[in-house]
């Protein structure tokens, strides 16, 4: 990690040109990034720090949190930073206390932090342990922080880094893709039934669940497209039941993927995180008058929760990690 400035994309450059006359943050916004000490997140941190957002890096590891932030600051950057374990209540409560102490609220949260896949033998504890981290994480610390937000005539932003492999395609069972596509009578019980059977079918040796091309696709990236599918989910449910929010009060919660990018996540495979990072920063900073809620987005366009064709066209089996 250095504290060389990352060059903006073009697209990126013309933006946030663009936006200037629409700007309605300020040094006093306060976003909070999860996951922020590499890939991804560390973008997300450095896009929206550059563009005068007061942004709170968040990390498991108080090490490389510490590192990245020290990278940041050479470069002129208002962040701060403060250690996070999604998987931990304790830790998240503290995060919450903490905030509340020093900055009143908050206006922004991008939900990054995230693992592909899970080195534990056992499958059941596997799976559990990318579901605590991509989905009750998210779940979790976006409750948790609900209370914290600020009311503006702006609106406050909520986004779910996802996943298109997420996409209610990959759902085996009409009936559960039926109910994960009902958005009036979705909720955390249907998200949590799903799961659940899930669970069972790792215990078992079955696979009630899923359509995945191949059983090698299956053990390798099974557990991260379910805890994708759960994310997407509980993106709709908050989305929904924050809606009625009047206005000054209303909380705009979105989930995206930012495609392959080169991460270890994605075995250093795609483009720049510029561009993996391009449409959460794009979503955290529209204008209220053109923010919506509850919408998975792929390169800045909302492509629906049921089918997304590029998820098709990855080869997946090449990012298979390995053992």
């Amino acid at each position: 990690m250095t504290g060389t400035t990352t060059v903006e994309s073009p697209m990126l450059a013309t933006y946030f040109n663009n936006l200037n006359a629409l700007r309605w943050w300020s040094k006093d916004t306060i976003a909070v990034v999860t996951g922020g000490n590499k890939g991804i997140g560390f973008e997300i941190v450095r896009q929206l720090a550059s563009q005068g957002v007061t942004t709170i890096l968040t990390a498991r590891d108080e090490n490389r949190g510490q590192q990245a932030l020290g990278a940041l600051k050479e470069d002129g950057l208002d962040v701060v930073f403060h250690q996070l374990d999604v998987t931990d209540s304790k830790s998240i409560g503290e995060l919450a206390t903490w905030i509340e102490a020093r900055f009143g609220g908050i206006d922004i949260l991008v939900n990054n932090a995230g693992i592909g896949w899970s080195s534990l033998p056992n499958k059941v504890l596997a799976a559990k342990e990318v579901l605590d981290t991509n989905y009750y994480g998210v779940k979790n610390l976006t409750h948790a922080l609900l209370p914290l937000f600020r009311p503006s005539p702006a609106g406050s932003r909520v986004v779910n880094v996802s996943s298109m492999a997420g996409q209610l395609a990959v759902v085996g069972n009409n009936k559960w893709r039926q109910q994960l596509n009902d958005e009036d009578n979705l909720n955390e019980e249907v998200i949590e039934s799903i799961i659940q059977a899930y669970l069972k079918d790792r215990a078992e040796g079955m696979n009630n669940v899923l359509l995945m091309p191949s059983q090698e696709l299956l053990e390798a990236y099974g557990n991260y497209t379910v805890s994708k599918v759960a994310c997407n989910a509980h993106t709709r449910v908050v989305a929904r039941d924050l809606a009625n929010r009047k206005e000054g009060e209303k909380v705009f919660v979105n989930c995206m993927c930012p495609g392959v990018t080169n991460t270890a996540m994605s075995q250093n495979q795609g483009h720049s995180v510029e561009e993996g990072a391009d449409t959460a920063v794009w979503l955290v900073l529209l204008p209220a008058a053109e923010c919506v809620t509850g919408k998975f987005f792929l390169k800045r366009t909302d492509r629906g929760f049921v089918y997304i064709e590029e998820a098709f066209a990855i080869d997946a089996q090449s990012m298979i990690p390995e053992k």
